[in-house]
């Protein structure tokens, strides 16, 4: 699948489980999904998918996670998508 980083946010909220886990990047509950150069860090909850970080591939991504202080860019309720991307915009 090839596609930008609206369509993935897209794909990601209607298949939260479709990210991988890396417990050798980090011991957070979150999920890892790679758009070209970039890569989406995400949770989910009931009823949402709240989007971490999106962050170059190419980072140290142990060190760019154990530097952050603030968590959730922002969330993606699978009903207000386009809510969501008009924030991240």
């Amino acid at each position: 699948m090839r596609f930008g980083t609206t369509e993935a946010f897209e794909f990601i909220s209607g298949a939260p489980r479709c990210g991988h886990t890396r417990t050798d990047l980090t011991d957070k509950d979150v999920r890892f999904w790679a758009v070209k150069t970039y890569v989406i860090i995400y949770r989910e909850s009931e009823d949402r998918v709240i989007i971490e970080a999106v962050t170059q591939g190419s980072r140290d991504i142990p060190i760019f996670l154990s530097n952050r202080n603030d968590w959730s860019i922002f969330c993606i309720t699978v009903n207000f998508l386009a809510d969501a991307m008009l924030a991240f915009s």
